[in-house]
This record gives structure tokens, C-alpha cells and sequence, in this order.
């Protein structure tokens, strides 16, 4: 257990003689706005692994050497998640990353697969999972706890190496190394601004361009208010009320009440706020107006090209090992189909790098054409 500064210090400079070294996190993300880190934990080879106190050390900017250093191989599992976390906490960016979910879908299993099924299925161990809702603030832990967090990183670097053999094994290492590269790019951990919030709420991208505005400004709103008062976003308006609002552009509280009565959450004392937001989208100027990408209807001709571009896929990536589902999603499919020969390669992810190479195992000559 590391509970002192000079005991991480130690740590890191270990860490940092490694070649690889596997990093999990435990965290509390109930009542708060941006998770609560409880534990970090820290495993080598030889079931030799480490906690670190994070509520005991509370200045964590040391492990970001490690986050950072691009020689040494951070091993995690589902890993944007746990790399925001500790990007918040140590101010580092993560450089050489191995994700072993989506290692997996190169090796011949699933790209959403859980930790938990990973090691059953590459390695035959079996984990428990009785601790996943515990409360990692809770001092002192106690020994389930600490049995939970270490296993989730005791067998990682046998797992890395069961992973990289397998994808070597079916002629997909190269083309993993080009995926996992993805995990040095900052953006990845960077916190949205309040501004772009509305991107992330369902149903957006079908909002006509004057309701989008209005969306974006309540997004904002609420973003800005739920860190303020470091609570999470629903607290403060769910999605569902800020969609409502957005569709109905209510100008009074009888019709903003109205239209939100039967929404879970409804709208509190907020009322004239909101008003006010709806207001500004409003009144926005047609070019200071957000815009998204609209999902693609398809219709019957367009929908039996993606089912058999969708067929053929699957089909190659059988043969191959590799999970259908990190080649592209049905959507962007789609978007290729219909932008044809004219397509711009930087807007499609199968015209680049290791998916175009798959592209070419269906369409031999085709060069991503």
C-alpha cells in the first residue's frame, strides 16, 4: 500500500525501469461531476502489485511520469475511462498505451469484451466481481476490497503477452499497433467545453438548426452550473428535459411547465433561466448557429448496398480474427457508400491506414477507391 510521497516517488522510478507496468483505477462517481479517485493501482510481473492511497497522497503529479513516458507500455483494460481520470489527477497525457479490450478484437475476440471474460478466456483465471459497487472512499478498506483491486491488474502483463502472441499469430499484429496509437492523441482525455456539451445528447443531430441553438445553450448552462456545484449534469436538468425544451422553444413558464410535466426531472425553480437560454438560442443569427451531422436515412437501394457491404465484412473479418465492429459502424458504412469516388479520405476511417488495407482484402485494386 502506498500511503506517502516518497513511497510513490519510489514506486515511479520502479514503474519507470519497467518495460510494461499495468494501471487500473477505482473511483466513486455518484454525487459528484467528475469522478472521485479512491485507489490507483500499479502491477508488475510475478503477481507483484501495488495501491496507491489516493485519499493519503494526495499530490499524484509523480505517477504522471509514468502516464507520459513513452518507453514504458501503460496496460489497461477499456482504458480511455481510467487515462481521463488520471490525466485530471497527474496533469499527464498517456503516451504508449495497450488496451487489452480493444487488443482483443485482434486476437481473435470480441473489441467490447470485459476484463472479466478476457482472463477467463486467454488465461482460465476467474475473477470476482463482488466489489464492483463498493465505496473506494471508505477508509479502512477492507481485505475484499483489496483483493478486488489487485486482481484487476495481477495478471495484465501475462495478458499483454497472451494478446500481442495471438495477434501475431493471425498476421494482425502491425495492424494492432496502428490501433492502439490512437491512445496517444490529447484530445482523447481532454474535458469538452461546456459549449460543445450538446453533442453528446441523443436525439440532437435531428434538431432543426434554431432548436440545436437553443440545445446548445442550455447544454452549456447546465454544464457550467453541475461544475459549480460539482454534482452530475442530471442533477441539474436531465437530457430528456433539455431535448423537450430544445423541441418546443417554450416562451412562457406556463408553456415551458407544460411541455415538460410528464419529463422526469422537470425544471425546479429554473424556470425563468431557462427562458432566458431559450431566448438567446433563438435569437442567434442563422451563421452563429451549431451544426452536426445528420445520420443517414437509409432507404431500400441504400440499405441493401450496407447490408452487403456489412455481409462482406464480416465475412473478411472471420477469416481474418478480427472484430467486425472496429472496422467502421453501420452509419459510417453508409456515409462511404453515399459519398462514392468522391469521398475525402480524411473524413472516413476506412480510407486510412490499417482499414484500408482491409478494404483492399475485399475490394482487391481498389486502393480504398
Amino acid at each position: 500500500m502506498i500511503n506517502t510521497v516518497s513511497a510513490l516517488n519510489a514506486l515511479v522510478e520502479r514503474a519507470l525501469s519497467e518495460h510494461q507496468v499495468a494501471i487500473d483505477t477505482e473511483f466513486l462517481w455518484e454525487r459528484t461531476y467528475n469522478p472521485v479517485l479512491g485507489l490507483v493501482q500499479v502491477g508488475f510481473d510475478h503477481d507483484e502489485c501495488f495501491l496507491v492511497d489516493t485519499l493519503a497522497v494526495e499530490d499524484l503529479t509523480p505517477l504522471g511520469r509514468v502516464i507520459s513516458s513513452p518507453k514504458t507500455v501503460k496496460i489497461l483494460h477499456d482504458a480511455q475511462q481510467d487515462l481521463t481520470i488520471l490525466r485530471r489527477a497527474t496533469g499527464a497525457y498517456p503516451r504508449n498505451v495497450f488496451d487489452t479490450r480493444c487488443a482483443a478484437g485482434f486476437a481473435g475476440l470480441a473489441a467490447t469484451i470485459s476484463l472479466r471474460d478476457l482472463l477467463r478466456d486467454i488465461l482460465g483465471v476467474s475473477l470476482s466481481k463482488s466489489e464492483s459497487r463498493t465505496n473506494w472512499l471508505r477508509r479502512p478498506l477492507t481485505e475484499a476490497q483489496i483483493a478486488y483491486a489487485v486482481d484487476d491488474v495481477r495478471y495484465m502483463t501475462k495478458a499483454y503477452r497472451a494478446l500481442r502472441r495471438q495477434a501475431r499469430d493471425l498476421g494482425l499484429h502491425r495492424w494492432l499497433q496502428s490501433e492502439l496509437k490512437k491512445y496517444d492523441d490529447p484530445s482523447l482525455y481532454e474535458d469538452k467545453q461546456p459549449g460543445e456539451q450538446f453533442r453528446r445528447i441523443r436525439g440532437a443531430a435531428f434538431l432543426a438548426p434554431e432548436k440545436l441553438s437553443v440545445l446548445r445553450e442550455i447544454a452549456a448552462w447546465r454544464e457550467e452550473e453541475a461544475s459549480r456545484r460539482d454534482c452530475p449534469r442530471g442533477h441539474v436538468l436531465t437530457d430528456a428535459v433539455l431535448m423537450r425544451v430544445a423541441e418546443t422553444t417554450p416562451r412562457s413558464e406556463a408553456d415551458l411547465r407544460d411541455a415538460v410535466k410528464n419529463v422526469n426531472g422537470g425544471v425546479g425553480s429554473r424556470a425563468k433561466v431557462i427562458l432566458d437560454l431559450v431566448d438567446r438560442g433563438l435569437s442567434l443569427d442563422k451563421s452563429e448557429r451549431p451544426s452536426i451531422s445528420k445520420p443517414i436515412r437509409e432507404k431500400d437501394e441504400l440499405k441493401v448496398k450496407v447490408t452487403n457491404a456489412r455481409k462482406a465484412i464480416v465475412k473478411k473479418c472471420t477469416e481474418l480474427g478480427v472484430d467486425p465492429g472496429l472496422i467502421a459502424t453501420r452509419a459510417e458504412i453508409a456515409a462511404l457508400i453515399v459519398a462514392g469516388k468522391d469521398a475525402n479520405h480524411e473524413a472516413h476511417r476506412l480510407l486510412n491506414g490499417w482499414r484500408k488495407t482491409f478494404l483492399s482484402c475485399i475490394i482487391p485494386d481498389s486502393d480504398g477507391a
